[in-house]
């Protein structure tokens, strides 16, 4: 499931990255700009739901770790929300053009890394969770 699922986001990527480089029209068919749809975004929240209805309620912060998998999911997290922040700072430039709907997509991404993250946990019963450290302990 997760295999077919990397698949499709690699290639809706590659519609991130069209939609970013071409602002106005694009050189598609007819002129048209590639960009990211609303249907793209509908589905990744789709399958955000339906990992979201297969976990319990988290009780606290989940550390990278646990498993490689894991831990490489939550690296694609915090990529995601670093492209987030560059796509949000590009936004706003005068002489660029950037869909919500590529906001919205990145966005929603980096939250499905991090549900996806907790499956090679045992669906999180082997996630690190962060413990918050008492001040005296950081002396």
């Amino acid at each position: 499931m997760l295999d077919s699922a990397l698949s499709r986001i690699q290639n809706d990527l590659f519609d991130v990255g069209a939609d970013l480089c071409t602002p106005g029209s694009g050189k598609g068919p007819g002129g048209a700009r590639l960009t990211v749809t609303q249907a793209q975004v509908t589905w990744l929240e789709g399958e955000i739901d339906r990992l979201n209805a297969m976990l319990a309620p988290l009780k606290s912060f989940v550390l990278p770790g646990g498993s490689v998998a894991a831990a490489y999911l939550h690296l694609a997290r915090t990529i995601c929300r670093r492209g987030e922040r560059l796509i949000a700072e590009l936004k706003d430039r005068p002489a660029e053009s950037v869909t919500p709907e590529v906001l919205k997509y990145v966005n929603r991404l980096s939250d499905y890394s991090s549900l996806q993250a907790v499956t090679p946990n045992g669906n999180g019963e082997r996630d690190v969770l962060w413990c918050r450290a008492r001040i005296a302990e950081r002396r």
